[in-house]
């Protein structure tokens, strides 16, 4: 079985971008630890929504 995703790609793409400013704030606004917005960068940090989306259906 598949887990679904608790973020869509778009905001995961928005997420990081307003997380370069200020993670810590991001991560509370959107009630997630700080750890998984690095997390995030590692995996999508360069990419955009369409290469995430990409990159989601070639994992899957």
């Amino acid at each position: 079985m598949v887990k679904k995703a608790r973020f869509m790609d778009k905001q995961i793409v928005c997420t990081l971008q307003e997380a370069d400013r200020d993670p810590i704030t991001v991560a509370k606004r959107h009630g997630m630890s700080e750890f998984s917005i690095y997390v995030w960068y590692e995996r999508f940090g360069a990419l955009g929504t369409d290469d995430v989306k990409k990159l989601r259906n070639l994992e899957q």
